[in-house]
């Protein structure tokens, strides 16, 4: 098995499939999306810090893997998913539109969401010493949440 098959896989091991996703997160569900979306998160994320397969395989693609020629159909197929994700979230928010805070866009809100998980995973994933108090990941995204809805209890 080449390397990039290797990553390939390794990936498909820990993604949760994107339809099944926008199946969670749809506004049809039953009870707010938004809180959903905030569950969402928090589940990944904790599933990511946690010690076991997950973490060592988001530890590996996001600090030790370097996307070189031979990974750049893996790169391109990463990139198609973080932009249909954002593009999800982006519609998720936009049908809560009334709820968002009056300088708040669905997009930007999309965005800020992809940029606070995997900011805040790629720090605690580097330097769990250090980021420590950023382990209430329920903290985080309530802080984040807040932010942006209105009626957000």
């Amino acid at each position: 098995m080449d390397k990039a098959q290797l990553v390939y896989e390794m990936l498909n091991r820990i993604r949760i499939p994107l339809d099944e996703v926008a199946h969670q997160l749809s506004a049809d569900g039953d009870g707010d999306c938004l809180i959903r979306l905030y569950e969402f998160c928090v589940e990944c994320m904790e599933k990511f810090v946690r010690p076991g397969r997950e973490r060592r395989v988001m530890t590996i693609l996001m600090h030790r893997c370097e996307f070189t020629l031979e990974l750049h159909e893996v790169e391109q197929r990463e990139n198609a998913l973080t932009r249909e994700f954002v593009v999800l979230v982006e519609r998720l928010f936009d049908g809560q539109r009334q709820r968002l805070h009056a300088a708040v866009t669905p997009r930007s809100a999309s965005l800020q969401l992809h940029s606070l998980f995997r900011g805040t995973l790629a720090g605690i994933l580097r330097d769990q010493d250090i980021f420590a108090p950023l382990m209430d990941v329920r903290l985080i995204f309530t802080l984040y949440f807040r932010s942006l809805v209105k009626d957000w209890p």
